[in-house]
């Protein structure tokens, strides 16, 4: 697990790592296997965080890029990092629930408040983690990430999982891939567009008459898949109930 603090006072985010450390001393569930890497501003957590952070602890006001800036560029292109906000001033922590930040902790803030909030993001990282499909691969189990996966491609008994990063060619059919999704909890998060592909809603960025546009991807919707897509695009967002 990549936990990543952004703070440029040294004492603040030694603090900070300190109370990581008191947490999973005292974890516990299962064990955690995790690191701690710290920034001392947002552009160079933006442009040298080259693993994917799980949980992010941000100092609101910051020289340069403001935090709540900072995650908003970090939003575009990374969806599921836990975000909490850190602020010495807590009329700025509301500004966080813009990026779906889990919540704040106005400095000094105790062990107490701490892993209170800490507790929440492990829960929602590990929820995440648990949402995964198992395929096989070169006679191998690979386990992919629900949440990292932008859209299923499927022709005949080939099926194409495209990932963030790379893709993942399986032996499988439309009817497999349903029932992953489905056991794995997170059919709701995924619609079929068109005869052969299935998207996650999460990475629907744009839809451009019948293109769904998904990351760098264009790709076609059927007429009669139209409506059902919207509506579950529509649903997930929470625009309908």
């Amino acid at each position: 697990m990549n936990i990543v603090i952004v703070d440029d006072d040294d004492i603040d985010a030694h603090a900070t790592h300190e109370m990581i450390e008191r947490f999973f001393a005292s974890y516990s569930e299962e064990p955690v296997d995790y690191s701690v890497l710290r920034f001392t501003n947002g552009d160079d957590f933006l442009e040298n965080n080259s693993e994917a952070p799980h949980i992010v602890f941000m100092d609101v006001e910051m020289p340069g890029t403001q935090g709540v800036d900072v995650a908003r560029k970090l939003r575009e292109f990374d969806t599921n990092a836990v975000l909490v906000f850190t602020t010495k001033m807590a009329q700025y922590a509301a500004e966080g629930y813009d990026v779906d930040a889990i919540g704040y902790l106005v400095k000094p803030f105790t062990q107490e408040a701490f892993d209170m909030k800490m507790r929440k993001a492990l829960t929602v990282v590990q929820q995440a983690q648990r949402r995964t499909l198992s395929v096989m691969v070169d006679g191998g189990l690979h386990f992919l990430q629900a949440q990292d996966i932008e859209y299923i491609d499927v022709a005949r008994h080939k099926v194409t999982y495209h990932m963030t990063d790379y893709e993942v060619d399986v032996w499988s059919s439309l009817k497999e891939v349903l029932q992953l999704l489905n056991d794995a909890d997170v059919s709701d998060a995924f619609s079929q567009i068109n005869r052969y592909t299935i998207v996650n809603l999460a990475r629907v960025s744009a839809v451009e008459g019948d293109d769904v546009v998904v990351g760098k991807w264009k790709l076609g919707m059927s007429r009669g898949r139209k409506k059902p897509f919207m509506l579950a695009l529509a649903q997930y967002h929470g625009q309908v109930r």
